[in-house]
């Protein structure tokens, strides 16, 4: 491809971004993999555990919970769980949350907590959404446009669940940040004509009269999507060692391979309170600051038309004050 020379730079940057950004689709793919592998692996001992409380499925134990909650708090529950429940991409999360619902005595499950642990269990449907974009465009652009529709059409009509549950609801719809950074992520691609920035032939779009306009167009756009997908490779590697902790309480509740009530109340007990404090915590402005720093370590950088780090953590998340 011949680039007219001052767009080499432009050109070579874009490269850079498209490397980066595949290193971490890659990631997150990968993570995607685990989840659907885990959730096959684990549902048999959640089954276990389910008729050792004596109850027959998931739902039995949802309204237990619920049963024990104010009005404003089993709004907002069962708000969480339906879009747990109604991913678009069919990944159900609530065998995940519900075995956690079942800590043993001991460990005291207030109505907050319950919610942080369904919150929990819907952060994981928006990486799997992600994750499944990622997989489907390597078979095309029309399908990574389809894919991106719909994650962005489940991630909308998330928000509108919660925040029809009350003043408590939208109020759980701002601090699930989740769902707006992804369907934020999608819109970006969509507004520079880069549904397919992850395949690797991406500066084959830049050809013509205005090729400057439509690199710089590409680098802005892919500079705040590869933060999102960084925030979640970063929050998605908490999540899969959330999960690796949650085999390990479910080797040790009733009807696992090893059961031991207390050491299952304990790490039930630890993980809850782990992913009550760990929802949301990572800094964009921080994170965008070690993608710009790796970005510089190479000779031939060149960010003459970057946004600023202010404007790629402002296009990424419009939540961040």
């Amino acid at each position: 491809m011949v680039f007219y020379p001052d767009n080499e730079n432009r050109a070579t940057r874009l490269q850079q971004l498209v490397d980066s950004m595949a290193n971490l689709q890659t990631n997150v793919k990968d993570m995607g993999k685990d989840m659907d592998e885990k959730n096959a692996k684990y549902r048999p001992a959640i089954n276990k555990l389910l008729k050792a409380n004596g109850m027959d499925s998931i739902d039995d134990l949802i309204n237990k919970v619920a049963a024990k909650m104010t009005p404003e708090e089993r709004k907002v529950f069962e708000a969480l769980v339906k879009t747990a429940k109604g991913s678009k991409a069919g990944f159900d999360t609530t065998y995940f949350v519900c075995s956690l619902l079942m800590v043993p005595e001991g460990a005291v499950l207030t109505g907050k907590l319950a919610i942080a642990i369904v919150k929990w269990g819907t952060n994981m449907v928006s990486l799997k959404a992600l994750a499944d974009f990622f997989k489907a465009a390597e078979t095309g652009t029309e399908a990574a446009a389809a894919a991106a529709a719909e994650a962005a059409a489940g991630a909308e009509e998330a928000e509108k669940t919660l925040q029809g549950a009350g003043e408590a609801g939208v109020e759980v719809s701002k601090s699930m940040v989740w769902l707006g950074r992804l369907g934020t992520f999608f819109k970006v691609l969509g507004a520079v004509g880069l549904v397919i920035t992850i395949i690797a032939g991406i500066i084959e779009l830049v050809e013509g009269e205005e090729q400057k306009k439509k690199l710089v167009a590409a680098i802005h756009g892919l500079q705040p999507a590869r933060l999102t997908t960084a925030f979640f490779k970063r929050e998605g590697t908490k999540i899969m060692e959330q999960l690796t902790t949650l085999q390990l309480y479910l080797d040790a509740s009733p009807g696992g391979s090893d059961p031991d009530p207390t050491i299952a109340a304990y790490i039930g007990k630890k993980l809850i309170k782990k992913i009550a404090e760990e929802q949301a915590a990572i800094d964009l402005n921080e994170l965008e600051g070690e993608l710009e720093r790796e970005d510089r370590s190479s000779s031939l950088f060149y960010g003459g038309d970057d946004l600023s780090r202010a404007e790629v953590v402002a296009t990424a998340a419009p939540d961040t004050k």
